[in-house]
């Protein structure tokens, strides 16, 4: 049985996940204003706006798919469980949304 202490993940995070936490901080970075200029494009949910809400969800969905991936959180993620970047940013989707 492996020996693991309190810097396990601190050592996974630099050794293993350190690209994943270089891409991550880039597309956090960069694609971070472009995120929230879609956020304010995504219609309410009591949107009474049906047109919208269909344009919304047949073109500009594969473009929140990408958007879904820039998370600052995920970083927390990483750290806990020692995953890559991309599905660390998905897993937190799925956990707060």
């Amino acid at each position: 049985m492996k020996d693991h202490t309190v810097f396990t993940p601190i050592k996974l995070l630099i050794t293993k996940n350190f690209g994943s936490v270089v891409a991550g901080a880039f597309m956090n970075g960069f694609f971070s204003i472009f995120d929230l200029i879609f956020d304010l494009l995504r219609p309410d949910s009591d949107s009474n706006n049906e047109c919208y809400k269909k344009f919304y969800t047949s073109m500009l969905m594969c473009i929140g798919n990408f958007f879904n991936l820039v998370r600052s959180d995920a970083y927390a993620y990483i750290t806990l469980t020692g995953t890559p970047y991309c599905n660390a940013s998905r897993y937190c989707e799925l956990i707060y949304d």
